[in-house]
């Protein structure tokens, strides 16, 4: 049995790209910075979101905002111009976590709304009241 499954916390590089597909589900795109054990070893992934999912990280974070991503890796591959082959990973999100934010870095919106609004605005991904003790499990 394979298994591909990604667990992450990090900080965005860049504000979130927002779009909408031609099928009208929302697309996020977005770069995470994870910071190992040494203070110079910084690993760099691009994430896409996709539906509620993708259009809440688009309404709430921002550059510097940290946030957990849990989803899959999805391998694309693809020839340029001049000939060469080349191949790009991606995580696939299945659900983000809004953790906090940069000391300085607020919600993109004044007066946003409480991390238990944003959770119940992501739809069937979360159960209702699954985070009333403060703990997602």
């Amino acid at each position: 049995m394979d298994m591909n499954t990604v667990n992450i916390i990090g900080r965005l590089t860049r504000d979130p790209e927002l779009k909408t597909a031609q099928s009208g589900n929302a697309i996020c795109n977005l770069s995470i910075a994870v910071n190992g054990y040494k203070k110079e070893d910084v690993s760099f992934f691009d994430v896409v979101i996709f539906g509620k999912a993708a259009e809440n990280v688009g309404k709430y974070l921002k550059k510097g905002s940290q946030a957990g991503i849990t989803g899959h890796l999805s391998q694309s591959r693809f020839q340029r111009k001049d000939g060469s082959k080349g191949s790009a990973v991606n995580i696939i999100a299945s659900s983000v976590q809004f953790i906090g934010g940069k000391s300085g870095v607020e919600r993109k919106e004044p007066g946003g709304a409480s991390e238990e609004e944003v959770f119940s605005q992501m739809g069937d991904d979360f159960e209702s009241g699954a985070f009333d003790n403060g703990v997602p499990f």
